[in-house]
This record gives C-alpha cells, structure tokens and sequence, in this order.
C-alpha cells in the first residue's frame, strides 16, 4: 500500500513532466510559427529593400505592370462579349418572338455593360496621355495670377 506522500510526490513528478513536455511543445511551436511567418514575409522584405534602393522617377517596372493591365482590360472586354454572342446565339436557336424580345433586352444590358467598360478604359487612356503630355513638357502652362486678382 502506497502511503499518500509517495502519491502526492508521484502525482508532482507527473505534473512536471507534464508541463515540462508543454513548455517543450509551445516553445517548438512558438520557433515553427516565428521561422514560417519569417520565410512568408522575406518576398516582401526584398520588395522593400528594392523599393528603398531605386529612385523616384525608376520606371524600370512601368512596361511589365503596363503589359498586365492591356491583358487585364481585354479579359474584361472578351469575357463580356463573349456571354453577349451566347445570348445572341441562343436567343437565334429560340422559335418564339417573345423568347428573342428577352434575348435582345439581356444583349443590350450587356451592350450597355461593355460601353461603360470601354468608355472607363478610354477615360485612363486620355488621362494617361494628358500626364505623359505634362512630364513631358508638352502641356501649356497658364499663367493664373492674374485671373486670381480679378476674383
């Protein structure tokens, strides 16, 4: 028969060997965690670090962003023109009028979808020509100071 000493000093030896085993396990964890999130943001440290080194008027990456956004803008204009010739061709296939009276109102709600998204894109191209124009030194300068002094 134990005597209860020898059970409350085993029931101590089991409780320091349990959280010794669950300091041993956060810290382990706490090391993974630091290591992962370390590597997960070393890209974006390098991005800093090359952002830092290069000038403000570094242009260097402007053909490569310029390049996904063209690509980007006709994704955006084939993925609507696309549903608009499925409308357009199902609603061909259809032998009742009032069937094709519903597919040229959704063709023209696409139609309507896609003018926007044109004019959008034309609005950024003309505004990117007007400040290509100014940091080129092609815009006019106005002289304001008099029209200021008549107000």
């Amino acid at each position: 028969a134990e005597t209860e000493e020898q059970r409350v000093n085993m029931a101590r030896g089991l409780m320091a060997d349990t959280l010794l085993r669950l300091g041993m396990l956060g810290s382990g964890a706490l090391l993974l965690v630091w290591f992962t999130v370390s590597a997960a943001l070393r890209p974006l440290d390098r991005l800093r670090t090359a952002v830092e080194e290069r000038e403000p008027d570094d242009l260097r990456s402007l053909p490569m962003v310029e390049a996904q956004f063209i690509a980007d803008a006709a994704h955006e204009l084939r993925t609507p023109l696309a549903a608009l010739k499925a409308r357009v061709e199902l609603g061909l296939r259809d032998q009742e009028p009032a069937a094709w009276r519903s597919t040229l109102e959704s063709a023209a709600m696409g139609t309507d979808k896609l003018t926007h998204l044109a004019n959008q894109l034309l609005s950024l191209a003309r505004i990117e020509n007007g400040a290509r124009a100014i940091a080129e030194g092609g815009a006019q300068l106005l002289d304001l100071s008099q029209l200021a002094r008549e107000l």
